[in-house]
């Protein structure tokens, strides 16, 4: 079924062409109409029993997936894309949390409001969550803008606190309020719901002042655009907690103390949601805390006192041709940019005189293959969008399955489904499946996973096989040389050993000593040795005579001997 969706003026779309800029969509900010209008019966999206008993937060991100705080189970449940039951789960990831935030890039914000102060981050496509930012006060409202900024309003410590999520030493700067509750202009008291817009412009809910501040980048000093103490409206506010901003910065506020929500327009604020006073009727709501647009321009808000989220449908038909603004002068403007001279045939334009001049022609402006058709040859156009895009110009891809959903060959199977090819795993394919779980390599080997196999890198090429169970040849026979001179070695020790041990038993046990004589005859041998020798002369006879003076006792000696 192709839709059919009302266009932003020419005027504005050309002008916002030559000032270099884009129209800019972030937390779903749609385009309405001056008239538009939301059914006041809401429908209960989650009751009770699913969201839990007063429920705080609710956020609907660019994809229309719903989030909503559990304070009871501690758990984040999260609705894809009009899901009737919750389709994912994050558990014991929250307490007492106030506020949510995710980003385009399913990054999940999540303000711990307990003994332990801080905003951790989930990161998309894991259950592994980072502190991001450490607060001396909970957290009620959480922001990030486009330049990866993350706020916090303080409400306790009656400021607003920002921190840049690519700076690694966590420095937080107070960009609002000056810790003293007041209601200066340059003070907060207890403030609430924040937003930040494309300007990076700071926009509060200053709860307990009752009203409604607005902080220019770089400035400390804050303007009242609604309730006590603005000059440019009479609306009166009682304890807002909740802002946002629309596609043309049109304000929606978020009034708990009168049950209801206000919005800005061309001509001033009125009640769209709960204007019959607070209660516990579909008209009605009791103390609602946050609230979200998604990108149809539907409103779901956390009913805390009825224990409820609460969607409230847009009426598409309160939108229609009539009410969208005429061509101004802006496009006289721009004229000499599109039109020459005047062509004999006024329908057409160009040097030639061949090109159309409808608006479609001039804009082209229908994407995603919308077509285009022009209004009743008026200056405004409509595009007709294929089935999964709407926007004034088919820009919003509501596609169950888009290009690049699935990563690694993934089909996409709805509802941000993936069917992995083989090898991976992981919510959109991601991740590759590691098949080294189960596998031990011997060896000390290292196992590498490989796309649906695995590879045991050996430690040398001494080893090799599957899962490097082979030995080579030349370490086996090392081993087995390594092992015989072992044995070898300790039988001899072994052997040694057992002898002396015997020699002692014979010895000290029976009497028995073996080496006794052999001792015997060393110690004889030694001893003989030891001796002195005797020393005998020997005298020849008829030797010739040889007088020698010698003592008499000497001679006497000498001549008794003969031979």
């Amino acid at each position: 079924m192709w839709c059919t969706v009302n266009a932003v003026i020419i005027g504005m779309f050309i002008s916002s062409v030559i000032d270099g800029h884009k129209p800019t969509f972030s937390c779903n900010r749609p385009i309405f109409c001056s008239t538009a209008s939301w059914n006041t019966l809401g429908i209960t999206f989650a009751n009770q029993t699913i969201s839990g008993q007063n429920p705080l937060a609710v956020f609907v991100d660019a994809n229309n997936w719903v989030y909503v705080v559990n304070q009871n189970t501690k758990q984040v449940l999260i609705w894809h894309n009009d899901s009737i039951d919750p389709t994912q789960v994050i558990p014991n990831s929250v307490y007492n949390s106030w506020s949510i935030f995710v980003t385009g890039t399913g990054d999940i914000y999540i303000a711990y409001n307990h003994l332990y102060r801080a905003v951790d981050k989930w990161i998309s496509g894991t259950n592994a969550s980072v502190v991001v930012l450490n607060t001396t006060a909970f957290c009620f409202g959480l922001f990030v803008d486009t330049n990866d900024t993350l706020y916090c309003s303080q409400t306790k410590n009656h400021t607003v606190v920002k921190r840049w999520l690519n700076d690694d030493k966590m420095t937080i700067n107070i960009v609002a309020g000056t810790g003293v509750n007041g209601s200066a202009p340059n003070q907060l008291d207890y403030p609430q719901g924040i937003f930040v817009d494309v300007n990076f412009d700071l926009y509060v809910a200053d709860c307990y002042n009752h009203r409604i501040q607005w902080f220019p980048l770089g400035q400390s000093t804050a303007t009242t655009i609604a309730g006590q103490g603005s000059t440019e409206n009479n609306i009166t506010l009682y304890f807002p907690t909740g802002i946002l901003l629309d596609a043309e910065n049109y304000i929606f506020i978020l009034e708990p103390g009168n049950g209801r929500i206000i919005r800005t327009g061309p001509n001033g604020y009125r009640c769209i949601i709960g204007c019959d006073g607070p209660g516990s009727l579909a008209n009605q709501l009791s103390r609602p805390s946050t609230f979200s647009f998604d990108n149809y321009g539907n409103i779901f808000v956390s009913d805390q006192n009825n224990h409820r989220i609460q969607k409230f449908v847009f009426m598409t038909k309160s939108c229609d041709y009539t009410t969208t603004y005429p061509l101004t002068t802006d496009v006289q403007q721009v004229t000499p940019l599109f039109f020459t001279p005047t062509c004999p045939n006024s329908s057409n334009i160009g040097i030639d005189c061949k090109l159309p001049g409808t608006s479609c022609a001039i804009l082209n402006p229908c994407l995603n293959d919308g077509t285009c058709d022009n209004i009743n040859d008026v200056p405004w156009y409509s595009c007709l969008c294929p089935p999964g895009f709407n926007g004034t110009r088919c820009q919003f891809d509501h596609r169950l399955c888009k290009n690049g959903t699935c990563f690694n060959n993934g089909t996409c199977a709805g509802a941000s489904t993936c069917i992995c090819a083989p090898g991976w795993q992981g919510r959109r394919c991601e991740t590759k499946i590691n098949y080294c779980i189960n596998v031990t390599c011997q060896n000390n080997g290292i196992c590498r996973p490989l796309l649906l196999n695995y590879s045991c890198e050996c430690l040398s090429s001494s080893f090799s096989g599957r899962h490097c169970e082979i030995t080579a040849t030349k370490i086996v026979i090392y081993k087995t040389v390594s092992k015989s001179v072992s044995y070898i070695a300790i039988l001899a020790m072994i052997t040694v050993a057992a002898f002396v041990i015997i020699m002692d038993i014979l010895k000290y046990c029976f009497g028995i000593d073996p080496t006794r004589e052999e001792l015997e005859r060393i110690r004889r041998e030694k001893r003989a040795k030891k001796r002195k020798p005797v020393v005998q002369r020997f005298v020849y006879v008829n030797a010739p005579s040889i007088r020698v003076s010698q003592p008499k006792e000497q001679s006497n000696r000498i001549n008794d001997t003969r031979v």
